[in-house]
């Protein structure tokens, strides 16, 4: 619960009507609530969101993931299928600044509540969508959880060590984003409200905010069409850059630039690999084959 003594957020006074489930949604009204915003979570009655009942639940809390993902709110369950469902959010609607659905394309049309609809009735409201290809394209309809679309994002593809299998990130990175952008979306059209007096559309999808990821990866391949493969905990680009495997465990090395890489010599008392010109530029270390037949830059 927030602290009342507490100063109020920036988004004190701010009400948010949330019709998202699982996690990239919820993940985004988090984040407004986390700033101040009074967030009324609508669920399904009798269950409530699907994950409520998601791995490591407790007896009486329930599941942790569900916690994990939606503090700060009050929760309200409403059939939004049924007509007086439908009915009631949009009376709630009327007097809110924000909502916030996860359905596939579609769906918040095909019950009534499409933003065509919404906004026509207040005008002032900011919608926000989040979806896992878009509201266009051949994907538009597809279905989309975390691991589809670290998958189709390449992440996966870049994810863990040369020679082995894709590897999924342990954090849900994908909805994690997407959450994060939505809740970036809605703060930016809440400003713009302040001086032109109207709300927008806000539309996010997993897939791009997946890709955003490796925005550095995919400019280099877009302008040299360098194919990049699995670098287990290194970069491509910096060396030494990674874990090493210790007597007692491991240890992360991180030497980010030449500088940094001088005073690890000097730490470990190898003076004499300063000005060795396999070693002496990050450059030179990331190309210098180490005795596995791979560069040292990532391992």
């Amino acid at each position: 619960m927030p602290d009342p003594a507490a100063p109020a957020g920036p988004l004190a006074g701010i009400q948010v009507i949330d019709i998202s489930h699982q996690a990239a949604g919820p993940w985004c009204t988090t984040l407004l609530g986390d700033m101040g915003a009074d967030v009324w979570k609508v669920e399904k009655p009798g269950r409530g969101d699907g994950i409520r009942y998601s791995g490591g639940a407790d007896p009486v809390a329930g599941s942790y993931n569900f916690w994990g993902l939606n503090r700060n709110k009050k929760s309200i369950a409403i059939d939004i299928k049924a007509p007086e469902g439908r009915d009631l959010i949009l009376e709630l609607l009327d007097t809110a600044d924000v909502l916030v659905e996860n359905f596939r394309p579609g769906v918040m049309e095909r019950l009534g509540l499409g933003d065509d609809v919404v906004r026509r009735r207040n005008s002032r409201l900011v919608y926000a969508s989040i979806s896992a290809f878009g509201r266009s394209g051949p994907l538009r309809d597809a279905p989309g959880m975390d691991l589809i679309l670290q998958a189709t994002s390449g992440l996966m593809g870049l994810t863990g060590f040369p020679g082995g299998p894709p590897v999924k990130a342990a954090a849900p990175v994908a909805d994690i984003m997407s959450g994060t952008y939505a809740a970036l979306g809605i703060a930016s059209a809440l400003f713009r409200r302040a001086s032109s007096g109207t709300g927008q559309r806000v539309d996010v999808n997993m897939l791009e905010s997946a890709l955003s990821l490796l925005s550095d990866l995919t400019t280099e391949s877009l302008n040299t069409g360098n194919k990049f493969e699995r670098f287990g905990s290194g970069h491509p680009h910096l060396s030494p850059y990674q874990a090493f495997e210790a007597s007692d465990g491991y240890v992360v090395i991180a030497c980010l630039t030449n500088a940094f890489y001088k005073r690890l010599m000097i730490a470990i008392d190898r003076q004499d690999l300063i000005d060795d010109p396999r070693f002496a530029t990050n450059v030179a270390r990331c190309s210098t084959p180490c005795p596995s037949g791979r560069s040292t830059g990532a391992r």
